[in-house]
């Protein structure tokens, strides 16, 4: 329940910071470079989503390199399930900057589109923390699911820094951080010397909590 609570509450963060980050734009004059609208809208759907996905896969390398401390909170979790489809306010910051401000180059004009996307990418990454016997199968070759995020999530050491990717997998295999999971692998999960915050103050709180996490 707290995971499901914490979802509930990132549209509310987002809407406080959202049009701060944007006003910022507009002020500094970043405007569209492309149209992509010319495009059929399955077509730009699926641009878009692959754009995304790319530039998500960057930030999400930078984040732990970087800005681990405020990701571990996402990764705190020991149980996997859907509802840990959440992760810090503060990576609305990392994600405007890393994803955001290169999608406006793309002109998408109305809201149709960012909202289909979003739809999508909300639905799928809720299957990459399903602890559901549920997977894609042969299609990981493509598509990351349950079974190959969660070697993301593993506290096996031999597993860290692998599998960044949120919907393909090919950008970890393009860059050589793919591990693909044999059929029994099924690692714990989770972070030594943390836990999954169980209040909206230890989801607020626990990137500023002095510890010695690597």
């Amino acid at each position: 329940m707290p995971g499901f609570w914490f979802i509930l509450a990132m549209p509310v963060f987002g809407a406080v910071i959202g049009p701060w980050l944007y006003a910022a734009i507009h002020v500094a004059g970043v405007g569209p470079i492309f149209d992509v609208r010319t495009l059929s809208p399955i077509l730009t759907v699926a641009l878009v989503i692959v754009v995304i996905d790319f530039l998500s896969y960057w930030e999400h390398r930078f984040e732990h390199r970087f800005w681990w401390r405020v990701h571990s909170v996402h990764h705190a979790a020991r149980d996997m399930h859907a509802a840990m489809n959440y992760g810090h306010p503060i990576q609305y910051l990392g994600e405007f900057l890393w994803i955001g401000i290169p999608v406006i180059a793309l002109g998408l004009g109305s809201i149709e589109i960012p909202l289909a996307v979003t739809v999508y990418r909300s639905f799928h990454t809720m299957l990459n923390h399903a602890s559901t016997p549920m997977h894609l199968g042969f299609l990981r070759c493509v598509f990351v699911d349950n079974r190959y995020h969660r070697i993301h999530h593993s506290s096996d050491p031999r597993h860290f820094g692998r599998n960044f990717g949120t919907i393909f997998t090919i950008w970890d295999q393009l860059f050589d951080t793919a591990y693909f999971p044999e059929p029994d692998e099924w690692p714990d999960t989770g972070v030594d010397g943390l836990t999954s915050p169980r209040s909206l103050g230890q989801y607020l709180t626990q990137p500023f909590v002095r510890r010695d996490v690597a």
